[in-house]
């Protein structure tokens, strides 16, 4: 199955799951979204936030130093690496990364998605994330695991349970 489409399917699902109809997530500075899918022995990550979380700012960059951030954000978020620990016996793929376009009065999102494939799928994927993002206090992750479907809420520093707690 193709990454976009899991995690389509993951954001679906997770609003069936709720008990809402599908509707996009309220734009909420400080807190990000994590879509976990696995298929197999991979897994299909996707990270939706605000781009004041990652950046600062969410308006069209109006300084050198802005546009330089921009660019860095880029750069990082195109690493795996950024958003958290590649466990043993996984490899990760290049993000796909879509910076915002910066509308005229809208909120902008900053997205990534990565594929793990693993030999083993782990019990915990610790989030690097926090450390690269002051301003990012919450991440609510949705799976959709062979084990079922979930949603955790996670606080800074706190890493994600895929297997128990």
């Amino acid at each position: 199955m193709k990454p976009f489409i899991l995690i389509a399917c993951i954001a679906i699902s997770s609003q069936v799951y709720a008990g809402k109809p599908h509707q996009h997530a309220a734009h909420q500075h400080g807190v990000a979204t994590l879509d976990v899918a696995s298929d197999g022995t991979t897994l299909h990550i996707a990270l939706d936030s605000p781009a004041d979380n990652l950046l600062g700012f969410e308006h069209a960059p109006k300084t050198p130093a802005q546009k330089a951030e921009l660019e860095q954000l880029g750069k990082q978020l195109a690493r795996a690496t950024t958003l958290l620990d590649i466990p043993a016996g996984c490899t990760a793929s290049a993000g796909q990364v879509a910076l915002p376009a910066f509308g005229k009065g809208e909120h902008s999102d900053v997205s990534a998605s990565y594929t793990l494939s693993c030999q083993a799928l782990p019990e915990r994927l610790t989030l690097q994330l926090w450390q690269h993002y002051p301003r990012l206090n919450k991440l609510t992750v949705n799976l959709a695991l062979a084990s079922g479907q979930s949603r955790q809420t996670l606080r800074r520093g706190e890493a994600l349970a895929l297997k128990g707690k």
